[in-house]
């Protein structure tokens, strides 16, 4: 090759080499990053990881009645011939109570114990640098937990066992459990004031996104098992997955055993179990109670008769539409989100006015103002959707603004809903929270999850705060049902003002009781100074009143509800938060809760320590490097378009090289 030729393949290779760093940086993680439960090796660059090896996991859910404790165990190798520290980044359900860890590294078992968080913290890092065996869990977010894994052996093995409690929803005549497996990468908005952009309760350590990784690997990655022990308080007619094939045996009329069919799954997808009584046991109002030393703790779910939802003609409405068109939608979520705005818009009415807005790292409503639904408006609004493809970030504030600024027609006779199509993901959720609350106004937000694991705190916190409602649409085989149970809701009125009287002093969560829809249940957990009898409950369906008188005295036995109660308690503080309490009052409450119900919280931990080191001083930490997961659908784009263009520009630099160094041996 002459000098040409060969200037011409040094720039190539340059351009290459300069690649080769961006990708290598690239496969590099933040906590926020991980697509699945997996434990991520420390890498030199501060607050960036490599994911190491995972062997197995395996899930253990035990449900009695509408109370499940779940079993998380996952097993992990240490592939290298070093010592390394490893942080384990997990998704779990967005009201989950974690009150355990258990750490068996080698033959060693270690239990966590609660603290503050930075006690916690500087426990944990004496402990590493001391050469000692050590764990530290801590809440990214309320459904992203971490746990920090110091000194695990060269080839040696690790068990993490994390257990939690949760109240499972009851809602259209069924039961649901869901497990998430994967989490959708978020979008983090470049804030105006970095300091303000997030009260610190509800993003610890400053934690930001990075690049998603290829999850169409073709081969099993991040295994999981998965049983659930069913025991529904009610003769089953029905249970049933659409998330996964599942092998159901039974084992009374009451209780079944939930295996996956298929046995170990890839962790790419959320798992989804439904379940229905038969007719004549639906619940109406069940009362659980479990007496401590010195307090009860109750639990009442109370499901109003859907007929009293019944009030006669519907209402007219006004209907934003807001559909994430991010490129986290894409694929299957992008194909359900138009299949499910194609559905709802063919359930307005003559007197209803709409519009639909669009976001990702922009946003633009198809009308300036809400209009008519007639005919002519539909059709051009469906045109408008057909249009959509997935792409840009996922800017949902801008979004908001832009819907609170449309101007505003009074008429009282109007329902004005808000509802949001997305895959929530977003890592600003405490700011999209405080401006719903500040800009809502009369309107109610209702929230569609769309995807194989969209963010389920954000879903169901901002319907909560828009006094709405939320429904998950997994796949585009049951949108259709969804999306009739959803518009059952928005076209029914809504019970608010509800009130529970009781003949004992007690400590309600929530307080106040949430607006509910048709087919949801009042579900209160109560701290009483003693047992009670006897309740009643008032409120209002639209203008009527309504009431219920209910005996207690038949109340069956319940397990751990001191432990949700608590972490109700700890939720209704951290939304406080986000309407403007002080965060010094919210801080002080949650840390008094978590201490002494041993709960991990925005501002505790569990930490645990083997007092033996094992380690020796001048020995140290590293790290290896193993592939990771995204959910099933995901649109994948692990290179950069514009490092794509780099490679593309080194390719071309090669071929003009080799192509002018030919024609001139040719000459």
């Amino acid at each position: 090759m002459n000098r040409y030729g060969s200037r011409w393949m040094q720039v190539a290779a340059l351009v290459a080499v300069v690649s080769g760093l961006f990708i290598g940086r690239a496969n590099a993680l933040t906590p926020n990053a991980v697509k699945s439960g997996e434990l991520l090796l420390a890498t030199d660059n501060a607050g960036e990881y490599l994911p190491a090896l995972q062997q197995d996991s395996n899930v253990e859910i035990h449900v009695t009645g509408p109370v499940a404790r779940t079993r998380l165990r996952q097993r992990f190798t240490n592939p290298a011939d070093v010592w390394v520290e490893g942080l384990y980044a997990f998704p779990l359900p967005e009201n989950a109570a974690v009150d355990r860890l258990r750490m068996i590294i080698g033959d060693r078992i270690v239990e966590g114990q609660i603290q503050e968080k930075a006690e916690a913290q500087r426990i944990y890092q004496a402990a590493r640098d001391a050469g000692q065996r050590a764990s530290l869990v801590e809440s990214l977010r309320p459904n992203l937990f971490t746990t920090r894994v110091a000194n695990i052996p060269p080839r040696g093995e690790i068990e993490v066992e994390i257990e939690f409690q949760q109240l499972l929803a009851w809602r259209d005549g069924r039961y649901s459990l869901r497990f998430p497996l994967a989490v959708t990468p978020r979008y983090s908005p470049p804030p105006a004031d970095p300091e303000a952009s997030l009260p610190a309760p509800l993003l610890p350590g400053g934690v930001q996104i990075a690049d998603e990784t290829d999850a169409q690997s073709g081969w099993l990655s991040n295994p999981v098992e998965l049983a659930v022990f069913l025991d529904a308080g009610f003769d089953l007619a029905q249970v049933h997955s659409d998330s996964h094939p599942i092998e159901v045996r039974q084992i009374s009329a009451a209780a079944v055993e939930v295996h996956l069919a298929d046995g170990v799954v890839a962790s790419d997808r959320d798992f989804q179990l439904d379940w229905w009584p038969v007719p004549a046991q639906a619940p109406r109002a069940t009362y659980f109670v479990a007496p401590g030393p010195d307090a009860d703790y109750g639990l009442l779910l109370v499901v109003p008769p859907d007929e009293r939802f019944d009030s006669g003609p519907v209402q007219p409405r006004e209907v934003v539409f807001v559909v994430d068109t991010s490129g986290s939608m894409g694929g299957e979520s992008m194909r359900a989100a138009k299949a499910a705005l194609d559905s709802a818009l063919a359930r307005l009415g003559p007197a209803d006015t709409f519009d639909v807005v669009r976001f990702s790292s922009d946003s633009a409503a198809l009308f300036p103002a809400p209009v008519a639904a007639d005919a002519g408006n539909k059709s051009r609004a469906q045109d408008y959707v057909a249009g959509f493809e997935a792409d840009g970030g996922t800017d949902m504030r801008q979004a908001l603004e832009l819907v609170f600024a449309m101007p505003e027609k009074p008429d009282r006779a109007r329902v004005r809903q808000l509802v949001f199509i997305t895959d929530g993901a977003v890592d600003n959720e405490a700011a999209l929270f405080e401006l719903i609350h500040e800009h809502l106004g009369d309107r109610r937000l209702f929230t569609i999850g769309i995807g194989s694991a969209p963010n389920a705190y954000f879903m169901t916190e901002a319907a909560r705060f828009g006094r709405g409602s939320h429904t998950y649409i997994a796949n585009l085989d049951e949108l259709h049902s969804r999306m009739d149970e959803l518009f059952a809701r928005l076209e029914r009125p809504a019970l608010t003002d509800i009130a529970l009287t009781l003949p004992v002093a007690a400590d309600l969560a929530p307080d106040p009781i949430p607006d509910l829809y048709a087919g949801e249940p009042i579900a209160v957990i109560m701290r009483l100074d003693a047992p009670v009898d006897r309740v009643r409950l008032d409120g209002r369906i639209g203008v009527r009143p309504w009431a219920a008188d209910l005996d207690l005295r038949n109340a069956a036995e319940g397990s751990g509800l001191d432990v949700l109660w608590a972490r109700e308690k700890i939720d209704g503080w951290m939304r406080a938060a986000s309407r403007g309490e002080d965060h010094e009052r919210v801080r002080a409450e949650v840390i008094a809760l978590a201490l002494e119900h041993h709960l991990v919280s925005a501002y505790t931990s569990l930490v645990a320590v083997d007092v033996t080191p094992v380690r020796s001083q001048d020995a140290p930490l590293n790290g290896q490097a193993v592939r990771a997961t995204a959910p099933i659908g995901f649109a994948q784009g692990a290179t950069p378009s514009a490092l794509l263009m780099l490679i593309g520009f080194a390719l071309s630099l090669a071929g003009l090289g080799g192509f002018a160094s030919l024609r001139r041996v040719r000459a």
